[in-house]
């Protein structure tokens, strides 16, 4: 599909650095916010639907477009009471436990007609932070990188929390129960989509994070010590990538790809940047 897309934004980078004797320090920041909005869709048309998002001229591209949940039934007396204006019970089919989704056309039932836009996928700004220095054969340097305001589709949870069939699917949770009321994962039930659909906010999260990306130590042998080896240069380096993050996201990592531009923040369980650790040795001759 061709569309034609506008994006407006900035970048701001902060750098400094100095030098005292044999010690060298330099350090920088960087702040990225870019919008977009739709300008056009081909083939004269103005909105297209992509899985659990909306693209509309005039809008960002891949806006959420779900159901709206607000809360848990805890009783059938919650059940009897939600009803319309004109007194029709909209949800007579639930039960405690059951999700209760808005009503937001007011006709008295939960359709697609409900969907509402309910956030966006992209950033609100990004930023980083790099910052090395050097001193007598020492080195070091770090990069952290940050993420705001994007909400994101866990498709990770949406499988392993769907419990409506004889599937394995993670431990740890709290579902509803009589017993257990004072929570938001709803009560399990076999055989039907109402607590497991995949078309709501319920799925959808803060992708917030802050990442140390990469963290490193170096160090060059003096010439004094490689006189007469044959050696003209030695280095030993300890470096390490992504062994922090911090983050609320529930998913297998926040910094995932889509590589779909209206499904962008869709998380399809993408392989998560792997914590690595690494020695090295250089020697040159």
């Amino acid at each position: 599909m061709l569309a034609t897309v506008e994006n407006k934004g900035f970048e701001l980078e902060l750098a400094y650095s100095k030098k005292i004797n044999e010690f060298s320090f330099n350090a920088s920041v960087n702040f990225t916010k870019v919008n977009n909005k739709l300008v056009s869709l081909g083939n004269g048309q103005n909105e297209n639907f992509s899985g659990n998002t909306v693209t509309r001229a005039g809008m960002p591209v891949g806006m959420w477009y779900v159901l709206q949940t607000d809360g848990l039934f805890q009783n059938q007396q919650e059940i009897d009471n939600y009803k319309t204006a004109g007194g029709k019970v909209i949800m007579p089919n639930a039960v405690p436990g059951d999700i209760r989704f808005k009503d937001n056309n007011g006709d008295g039932q939960i359709t697609n007609e409900d969907k509402a836009v309910v956030g966006s996928p992209w950033p609100e700004f990004e930023m980083g932070f790099n910052a090395g220095a050097d001193y007598k054969g020492f080195d070091f340097s770090m990069n952290w990188i940050a993420s705001h305001g994007a909400t994101v589709y866990d498709g990770f949870r949406s499988v392993v929390d769907r419990f409506d069939d004889n599937s394995n699917y993670r431990t740890g949770i709290q579902p509803w129960t009589p017993e257990n009321p004072n929570t938001d994962f709803p009560r399990i039930t076999k055989g039907s989509t109402l607590n497991s659909r995949g078309d709501s906010d319920r799925f959808l999260e803060s992708g917030d994070f802050i990442r140390l990306k990469y963290i490193g130590f170096g160090y060059n042998l003096p010439s004094s010590v490689l006189k007469n080896s044959g050696i003209t240069r030695a280095r030993l380096t300890l470096s390490a990538q992504n062994i922090i993050t911090i983050t609320k996201y529930q998913g297998l990592d926040p910094e995932f790809t889509n590589g779909n531009i209206f499904e962008r923040g869709v998380d399809n369980g993408a392989f998560p940047n792997l914590k690595t650790y690494s020695f090295g040795v250089e020697f040159s001759f």
